[in-house]
């Protein structure tokens, strides 16, 4: 037990974000009807951050609006497209407008990770330039896809991003 709350007192909120000793903790959604696919995705995005996990589109709408108007927001959001009550595309379309709404600066909207078993051109060209996604990954993933999708939005460093560059 003294080594869960010395972990838990490492925690720290600064300006609504999490930080874990000096390194800053994301806020993630992660929206999927499988709770397979969502354990999945906590496995591995729970090294980065703190993970709250929802069902369908509805529940993200829900999540994310309650978050606004608590004054915090959402780092990273990770949606799948097909869902009950609200499917991703739509979900997406709605977070969109909800930040809007609450005017917060289009730098500020959480980057969308569209993951899906779907691998037809129309759901990625959907995703990527209707709604519009940041990056679209099929399932079934592997870990360093993630961590390279979160690497390219700048959202983690990794360990070899800076440090084992050649210099010329």
């Amino acid at each position: 037990m003294p080594l869960a709350r010395t972990l838990f007192e490492s925690w720290q909120v600064h300006d609504h974000h999490l930080f874990f000793g000096e390194r800053r903790m994301l806020t993630i959604l992660i929206v999927d009807d499988s709770k397979s696919a969502r354990m999945a995705l906590e496995s591995v995005l729970s090294a980065y951050g703190k993970c709250r996990m929802v069902k369908n589109g509805r529940e993200a709408v829900d999540c994310v609006e309650s978050a606004l108007k608590k004054g915090r927001r959402y780092d990273l959001i990770m949606m799948d497209i097909e869902m009950p009550e609200m499917d991703g595309h739509t979900a997406v379309k709605a977070i969109r407008n909800l930040m809007e709404a609450h005017q917060v600066p289009p730098e500020k909207y959480p980057r969308v990770i569209m993951v899906s078993s779907m691998k037809d051109s129309h759901n990625i060209m959907k995703a990527q330039f209707e709604d519009p996604v940041d990056i679209y990954i099929t399932k079934p993933f592997q870990e360093q896809t993630i961590v390279e999708a979160l690497t390219n939005l700048e959202l983690i460093d990794t360990p070899w991003a800076e440090d084992e560059c050649i210099k010329c």
